[in-house]
């Protein structure tokens, strides 16, 4: 059984808690592997299954015993402890809440009444976009060659930084101008790639050759004049791409909240201001829901502007 890995969200949590917890993500038993066959029998992604995974042993964590010896009374208690001490979002409540709804109803059958009361709070908020000028002034910025081109191809074909990272050789359907990718839930998508784009891949390529991947880790060298080198069989990191993304920020001179997924985010943007419909955007991106893809439509200012010329215009006989 594989450990899960560490959840890269930052958390508030008690030093105490946290050394617990630790010990807990190493140590296997019976119901913790009754737990994750259920998560694959359920077939969540493997991403959901570590998550829903690590909430259940955060909760042991917190009380220093085996979820099914908690209460009803004690699972409000950290549901309290969680929203008005750790600060927790609530899109990260909504997390531990299925998580735990899925043992207790599941793996462990049980009636929890607060399961059925809890209800996270739904929040709306317009995600960070950055202009094409600033996207270009940032990624200029970026001169390690291979992770600039992976960049480029997330903004190019809006990708997750996890599917930008993992793209492989036999991905680029090079007589089609197509990208297959592999996205949420191992479904695959086809997103159209600038020729561009792919020349730029092509000679990165050539950097390392590697025989599957487009973007390998590098060999991390001991001497200081020699720190990167080569390729490893194994994709880049995205941490490493996003501490990357962060340092090109910053000699740009942006001092906005963006992220590497504020990439995927201009994409969209970019495409509904040139025009592409909003359907097509949606394939592109690989939303299940037209609600996932409408929330771009208030970042488009092209779309405001064009808005309120209308507005103008209907108003201009009076």
């Amino acid at each position: 059984m594989n450990t899960p890995k560490v959840s890269s969200r930052c958390i508030k949590i008690k030093p105490d808690d946290h050394q617990k917890l630790q010990k807990l993500r190493e140590a296997q038993t019976p119901l913790r592997q009754k737990f994750i066959d259920d998560l694959k029998f359920h077939h969540f992604s493997p991403i959901t299954r570590e998550k829903y995974l690590d909430e259940v042993l955060r909760l042991a964590a917190h009380y220093w015993k085996t979820p099914i010896a908690l209460s009803d009374e004690q699972l409000r208690a950290y549901f309290n402890y969680l929203e008005n001490c750790c600060d927790y979002s609530p899109s990260t409540m909504g997390i531990t809440h299925a998580a735990l709804s899925f043992f207790y109803n599941c793996s462990y059958p049980r009636d929890m009444p607060f399961l059925r009361i809890y209800r996270s709070r739904k929040t709306f908020s317009i995600p960070e976009v950055l202009s094409r000028e600033q996207v270009f002034e940032i990624l200029a910025n970026v001169h390690d060659e291979r992770y600039r081109v992976c960049l480029i191809l997330m903004y190019s074909c809006g990708l997750r930084a996890s599917e930008a990272v993992k793209v492989e050789c036999s991905d680029i359907i090079t007589h089609s101008s197509l990208l297959r990718v592999l996205g949420k839930g191992n479904k695959y998508r086809n997103v159209p790639i600038s020729q561009r784009v792919l020349e730029l891949m092509r000679e990165m390529w050539k950097t390392h050759r590697h025989p599957v991947l487009i973007f390998p880790a590098y060999y991390i060298g001991r001497r200081s004049q020699n720190k990167r080198c080569g390729a490893r069989n194994k994709p880049i990191s995205t941490s490493t791409l996003g501490i990357c993304f962060k340092s090109a920020m910053k000699a740009a001179g942006y001092n906005g909240n963006a992220s590497l997924h504020t990439l995927r985010h201009s994409y969209a943007t970019h495409l509904l201001e040139s025009g592409v419909p909003l359907f097509t955007v949606k394939s592109y991106l690989g939303h299940r829901n037209i609600n996932s893809t409408m929330i771009y439509t208030h970042c488009t200012a092209k779309m405001r502007q064009d808005s309120t010329g209308a507005i103008d215009a209907l108003t201009q006989d009076f």
